[in-house]
Protein backbone atom coordinates (compact mmCIF):
# COMPACT_ATOMS: atom_id res chain seq x y z
CA UNK A 1 0.00 0.00 0.00
CA UNK A 2 1.47 3.70 -0.71
CA UNK A 3 1.23 5.78 1.81
CA UNK A 4 1.79 10.10 1.10
CA UNK A 5 0.51 12.96 2.41
CA UNK A 6 -1.37 14.35 -0.20
CA UNK A 7 -3.58 12.82 -3.19
CA UNK A 8 -1.05 15.28 -5.63
CA UNK A 9 1.62 12.72 -4.55
CA UNK A 10 -0.03 9.98 -6.37
CA UNK A 11 0.70 11.81 -9.49
CA UNK A 12 3.07 9.30 -11.32
CA UNK A 13 2.64 6.34 -9.41
CA UNK A 14 0.65 4.60 -12.08
CA UNK A 15 -3.01 5.75 -10.32
CA UNK A 16 -4.89 7.98 -12.17
CA UNK A 17 -8.24 7.88 -10.98
CA UNK A 18 -9.46 7.35 -7.27
CA UNK A 19 -12.56 6.73 -5.34
CA UNK A 20 -11.94 8.29 -2.04
CA UNK A 21 -13.05 7.74 1.96
CA UNK A 22 -12.97 10.37 3.99
CA UNK A 23 -12.30 10.43 8.07
CA UNK A 24 -10.40 9.75 10.95
CA UNK A 25 -10.72 5.95 11.20
CA UNK A 26 -10.07 5.51 14.69
CA UNK A 27 -10.02 1.82 15.50
CA UNK A 28 -11.37 0.63 12.18
CA UNK A 29 -15.06 -0.51 13.73
CA UNK A 30 -17.42 -2.18 12.04
CA UNK A 31 -18.86 1.50 11.03
CA UNK A 32 -15.91 2.65 9.35
CA UNK A 33 -15.53 -1.26 7.29
CA UNK A 34 -18.68 -0.19 5.99
CA UNK A 35 -16.94 2.83 4.72
CA UNK A 36 -14.65 0.85 3.23
CA UNK A 37 -16.89 -2.01 2.15
CA UNK A 38 -18.58 1.28 -0.22
CA UNK A 39 -15.58 2.46 -1.51
CA UNK A 40 -14.43 -1.04 -2.77
CA UNK A 41 -17.94 -1.08 -4.89
CA UNK A 42 -17.39 2.40 -5.69
CA UNK A 43 -13.76 1.74 -7.07
CA UNK A 44 -14.71 -1.39 -8.75
CA UNK A 45 -18.13 0.04 -10.41
CA UNK A 46 -15.89 3.52 -11.88
CA UNK A 47 -12.31 1.42 -12.16
CA UNK A 48 -10.67 3.68 -9.69
CA UNK A 49 -8.09 3.15 -7.32
CA UNK A 50 -9.69 2.53 -3.86
CA UNK A 51 -7.77 5.46 -1.68
CA UNK A 52 -8.59 6.39 1.87
CA UNK A 53 -7.73 10.10 3.06
CA UNK A 54 -7.02 10.26 6.94
CA UNK A 55 -5.93 12.52 9.26
CA UNK A 56 -2.98 12.68 11.93
CA UNK A 57 -3.03 13.59 14.88
CA UNK A 58 -6.89 13.67 15.27
CA UNK A 59 -8.42 16.87 14.48
CA UNK A 60 -10.07 16.97 17.93
CA UNK A 61 -6.70 16.73 20.00
CA UNK A 62 -5.52 19.92 17.73
CA UNK A 63 -8.61 22.16 18.07
CA UNK A 64 -10.25 20.72 20.86
CA UNK A 65 -10.77 22.75 24.15
CA UNK A 66 -11.03 19.20 26.33
CA UNK A 67 -8.65 16.64 27.29
CA UNK A 68 -7.21 14.94 24.24
CA UNK A 69 -8.86 12.01 23.05
CA UNK A 70 -6.72 8.38 23.73
CA UNK A 71 -6.63 6.79 20.44
CA UNK A 72 -7.66 3.13 19.94
CA UNK A 73 -4.70 2.86 16.94
CA UNK A 74 -1.20 4.78 16.29
CA UNK A 75 -1.08 5.61 12.54
CA UNK A 76 0.61 3.10 11.88
CA UNK A 77 -1.65 0.40 12.98
CA UNK A 78 -4.41 2.15 11.50
CA UNK A 79 -2.66 1.69 7.72
CA UNK A 80 -1.42 -1.44 8.81
CA UNK A 81 -5.02 -2.53 9.13
CA UNK A 82 -6.23 -0.32 6.16
CA UNK A 83 -3.38 -2.46 4.26
CA UNK A 84 -5.04 -5.99 5.11
CA UNK A 85 -8.38 -3.94 3.66
CA UNK A 86 -6.61 -3.80 0.01
CA UNK A 87 -6.46 -0.38 0.39
CA UNK A 88 -4.58 1.20 -2.96
CA UNK A 89 -2.90 4.50 -0.92
CA UNK A 90 -3.62 5.71 2.25
CA UNK A 91 -3.50 9.63 2.27
CA UNK A 92 -2.24 10.66 5.78
CA UNK A 93 -3.03 14.29 5.77
CA UNK A 94 -1.15 16.45 8.68
CA UNK A 95 -3.69 17.65 11.04
CA UNK A 96 -2.62 21.48 12.28
CA UNK A 97 -4.09 24.78 13.21
CA UNK A 98 -3.84 26.26 9.90
CA UNK A 99 -5.34 23.23 8.13
CA UNK A 100 -8.33 23.34 10.59
CA UNK A 101 -9.07 26.78 9.03
CA UNK A 102 -9.72 25.26 5.68
CA UNK A 103 -13.32 25.85 4.05
CA UNK A 104 -15.31 23.25 3.36
CA UNK A 105 -15.03 24.34 -0.02
CA UNK A 106 -11.57 24.47 -0.15
CA UNK A 107 -10.97 21.20 1.22
CA UNK A 108 -12.96 19.57 -1.78
CA UNK A 109 -11.86 21.99 -4.86
CA UNK A 110 -8.14 21.86 -3.60
CA UNK A 111 -7.68 18.85 -1.23
CA UNK A 112 -9.29 16.63 -3.09
CA UNK A 113 -10.09 17.67 -6.64
CA UNK A 114 -7.01 20.05 -6.75
CA UNK A 115 -4.60 17.04 -7.18
CA UNK A 116 -4.44 16.37 -10.68
CA UNK A 117 -5.86 12.93 -9.95
CA UNK A 118 -9.15 12.10 -11.08
CA UNK A 119 -11.52 11.79 -8.21
CA UNK A 120 -14.67 9.20 -9.04
CA UNK A 121 -16.68 9.29 -5.93
CA UNK A 122 -15.98 10.52 -2.15
CA UNK A 123 -17.45 7.99 0.60
CA UNK A 124 -17.98 9.57 4.15
CA UNK A 125 -20.06 8.39 7.05
CA UNK A 126 -23.69 10.01 6.83
CA UNK A 127 -22.39 12.25 9.60
CA UNK A 128 -19.20 13.32 8.37
CA UNK A 129 -18.33 16.89 9.14
CA UNK A 130 -15.51 18.52 7.13
CA UNK A 131 -13.85 22.12 7.12
CA UNK A 132 -13.18 25.46 9.40
CA UNK A 133 -15.82 25.13 12.24
CA UNK A 134 -17.24 21.62 11.02
CA UNK A 135 -19.27 23.76 9.09
CA UNK A 136 -19.31 21.41 6.24
CA UNK A 137 -21.84 18.45 6.14
CA UNK A 138 -22.70 15.30 3.46
CA UNK A 139 -25.20 17.87 1.72
CA UNK A 140 -22.63 20.65 1.22
CA UNK A 141 -20.44 18.00 0.20
CA UNK A 142 -23.20 16.40 -1.97
CA UNK A 143 -23.59 19.95 -3.70
CA UNK A 144 -19.87 20.69 -3.50
CA UNK A 145 -19.15 17.24 -5.39
CA UNK A 146 -21.72 17.67 -7.82
CA UNK A 147 -20.57 20.75 -9.75
CA UNK A 148 -16.83 19.04 -10.16
CA UNK A 149 -19.30 15.75 -11.46
CA UNK A 150 -17.63 13.38 -8.50
CA UNK A 151 -20.08 11.06 -6.84
CA UNK A 152 -20.81 11.27 -2.98
CA UNK A 153 -21.55 8.23 -1.29
CA UNK A 154 -23.18 9.42 2.64
CA UNK A 155 -22.94 5.64 4.12
CA UNK A 156 -25.08 5.10 6.90
CA UNK A 157 -23.77 4.16 10.89
CA UNK A 158 -24.18 0.51 12.17
CA UNK A 159 -26.02 0.23 15.14
CA UNK A 160 -25.85 -2.93 16.82
CA UNK A 161 -28.93 -2.63 18.80
CA UNK A 162 -27.13 -1.03 21.56
CA UNK A 163 -26.84 2.33 20.01
CA UNK A 164 -24.45 3.91 17.13
CA UNK A 165 -21.19 1.61 17.03
CA UNK A 166 -18.33 4.58 17.38
CA UNK A 167 -14.85 4.92 18.74
CA UNK A 168 -16.34 6.47 21.74
CA UNK A 169 -17.89 3.66 22.78
CA UNK A 170 -14.95 1.02 21.86
CA UNK A 171 -12.73 2.82 23.75
CA UNK A 172 -15.45 2.78 26.78
CA UNK A 173 -15.46 -1.30 26.11
CA UNK A 174 -11.72 -1.38 26.20
CA UNK A 175 -10.97 0.28 29.43
CA UNK A 176 -13.78 -1.44 31.21
CA UNK A 177 -12.30 -4.78 30.03
CA UNK A 178 -15.31 -5.26 28.20
CA UNK A 179 -13.48 -7.33 25.29
CA UNK A 180 -16.41 -8.97 24.16
CA UNK A 181 -18.48 -5.97 23.27
CA UNK A 182 -15.02 -4.48 21.64
CA UNK A 183 -14.53 -7.58 19.52
CA UNK A 184 -18.63 -6.92 18.39
CA UNK A 185 -18.28 -3.35 17.99
CA UNK A 186 -14.57 -3.93 15.77
CA UNK A 187 -15.56 -7.14 14.00
CA UNK A 188 -12.37 -8.50 15.58
CA UNK A 189 -10.44 -8.95 18.83
CA UNK A 190 -8.65 -5.64 20.16
CA UNK A 191 -4.52 -5.52 19.51
CA UNK A 192 -1.44 -3.44 20.10
CA UNK A 193 1.04 -3.42 17.66
CA UNK A 194 4.60 -2.05 17.43
CA UNK A 195 7.90 -2.74 16.79
CA UNK A 196 9.77 -5.21 19.22
CA UNK A 197 12.15 -3.89 21.41
CA UNK A 198 14.46 -5.30 24.15
CA UNK A 199 13.56 -5.22 27.64
CA UNK A 200 15.00 -5.51 31.12
CA UNK A 201 16.34 -9.56 29.97
CA UNK A 202 14.76 -10.54 32.85
CA UNK A 203 12.07 -12.82 31.36
CA UNK A 204 14.62 -15.48 30.17
CA UNK A 205 17.27 -15.32 32.29
CA UNK A 206 15.09 -15.09 35.94
CA UNK A 207 11.78 -16.04 35.17
CA UNK A 208 12.76 -19.02 31.92
CA UNK A 209 10.21 -17.27 29.84
CA UNK A 210 11.58 -15.45 27.04
CA UNK A 211 9.02 -12.74 26.18
CA UNK A 212 8.83 -10.25 22.53
CA UNK A 213 8.34 -6.69 24.27
CA UNK A 214 6.14 -3.87 22.41
CA UNK A 215 5.69 -0.45 22.76
CA UNK A 216 2.06 -0.46 21.60
CA UNK A 217 1.11 3.47 19.89
CA UNK A 218 -2.54 2.78 21.43
CA UNK A 219 -3.60 5.46 23.96
CA UNK A 220 -6.37 3.16 25.50
CA UNK A 221 -5.64 0.13 26.74
CA UNK A 222 -7.58 -2.54 28.81
CA UNK A 223 -7.16 -3.12 32.39
CA UNK A 224 -3.63 -4.53 33.41
CA UNK A 225 -3.28 -8.27 33.47
CA UNK A 226 -2.43 -11.93 32.16
CA UNK A 227 -4.43 -12.48 28.76
CA UNK A 228 -4.40 -15.26 26.51
CA UNK A 229 -3.29 -13.77 23.44
CA UNK A 230 -1.73 -14.24 19.71
CA UNK A 231 1.55 -12.51 18.36
CA UNK A 232 1.09 -11.80 14.59
CA UNK A 233 4.25 -11.21 13.11
CA UNK A 234 5.39 -9.58 10.08
CA UNK A 235 8.00 -11.41 7.66
CA UNK A 236 9.74 -9.63 5.05
CA UNK A 237 7.85 -10.67 2.34
CA UNK A 238 5.10 -8.86 4.17
CA UNK A 239 3.32 -12.31 5.39
CA UNK A 240 1.74 -12.17 8.76
CA UNK A 241 1.93 -15.83 10.10
CA UNK A 242 0.21 -16.37 13.88
CA UNK A 243 1.61 -18.00 16.75
CA UNK A 244 -0.30 -18.28 20.06
CA UNK A 245 0.56 -17.59 23.34
CA UNK A 246 0.52 -15.33 27.01
CA UNK A 247 0.49 -11.51 27.22
CA UNK A 248 1.51 -10.00 30.47
CA UNK A 249 0.15 -6.11 30.52
CA UNK A 250 0.92 -3.64 33.57
CA UNK A 251 3.78 -2.34 35.32
CA UNK A 252 5.75 -5.28 36.51
CA UNK A 253 5.56 -4.51 40.41
CA UNK A 254 7.40 -7.46 41.50
CA UNK A 255 10.14 -6.04 39.50
CA UNK A 256 9.47 -2.49 40.07
CA UNK A 257 13.25 -1.49 40.49
CA UNK A 258 13.84 -2.94 36.98
CA UNK A 259 11.20 -1.14 35.82
CA UNK A 260 9.76 2.12 37.88
CA UNK A 261 6.24 3.29 36.87
CA UNK A 262 6.69 2.21 32.95
CA UNK A 263 3.59 -0.06 31.44
CA UNK A 264 5.06 -3.16 30.41
CA UNK A 265 3.45 -4.95 27.23
CA UNK A 266 5.21 -8.35 26.52
CA UNK A 267 4.26 -11.43 24.99
CA UNK A 268 5.62 -15.40 25.61
CA UNK A 269 5.09 -16.72 22.36
CA UNK A 270 4.90 -20.95 22.90
CA UNK A 271 6.83 -22.69 20.76
CA UNK A 272 9.19 -19.80 19.38
CA UNK A 273 12.71 -19.01 19.84
CA UNK A 274 13.50 -16.77 16.40
CA UNK A 275 15.63 -13.27 17.13
CA UNK A 276 12.59 -11.26 15.87
CA UNK A 277 14.01 -7.55 17.72
CA UNK A 278 13.10 -5.05 15.45
CA UNK A 279 10.41 -6.55 13.70
CA UNK A 280 6.60 -5.51 13.74
CA UNK A 281 4.67 -7.50 15.85
CA UNK A 282 0.74 -7.22 16.35
CA UNK A 283 -0.68 -8.76 19.88
CA UNK A 284 -4.38 -10.00 19.73
CA UNK A 285 -6.03 -9.86 22.88
CA UNK A 286 -7.33 -12.73 24.29
CA UNK A 287 -9.15 -14.33 27.31
CA UNK A 288 -8.58 -12.38 30.40
CA UNK A 289 -6.63 -14.78 32.99
CA UNK A 290 -6.06 -13.00 36.24
CA UNK A 291 -5.08 -9.78 37.36
CA UNK A 292 -1.66 -8.16 37.81
CA UNK A 293 -0.39 -8.23 41.41
CA UNK A 294 3.05 -8.00 43.22
CA UNK A 295 4.41 -11.37 44.34
CA UNK A 296 6.88 -12.13 47.27
CA UNK A 297 9.62 -13.26 44.88
CA UNK A 298 10.90 -13.89 41.35
CA UNK A 299 10.33 -17.38 42.17
CA UNK A 300 7.07 -17.05 43.28
CA UNK A 301 6.19 -15.07 40.24
CA UNK A 302 7.78 -18.06 37.76
CA UNK A 303 6.19 -20.84 39.56
CA UNK A 304 2.84 -18.55 39.02
CA UNK A 305 3.67 -17.77 34.92
CA UNK A 306 3.60 -21.55 34.49
CA UNK A 307 0.24 -21.64 36.19
CA UNK A 308 -0.98 -19.05 33.75
CA UNK A 309 0.41 -20.88 30.90
CA UNK A 310 -0.86 -24.17 31.61
CA UNK A 311 -4.37 -22.37 31.56
CA UNK A 312 -4.10 -20.87 28.81
CA UNK A 313 -2.79 -23.92 26.81
CA UNK A 314 -5.42 -25.66 28.64
CA UNK A 315 -8.23 -23.03 27.14
CA UNK A 316 -6.95 -23.90 24.13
Amino acid sequence: MIRTSSLHELVGSGIDQVAVACGVFDGLHRGHHRILDRLQQEAADTGAAPVVVTFDPHPQNVIGTGDPIPLLLSTDHRLMLLARQEIAATVVIPFTEAFSRITPAAFVTDVLCGSGIRVAAVCVGSRWRFGHRAAGNTDLLQQLCNDLNVRTVPVPEVNDGHGTVSSRRVRAAVVAGELAACESMLGRRFSVYGAVRRGKGLGAASLTYATANIKPGNGVLPPDGIYAATARLCNDEGTWTDHPGILYQGKAPTVTDANPGERVVEMHIFEFDADIYGRSLEIVYGDFIRADCRFDSLEALRDQIGRDIAEVRARG
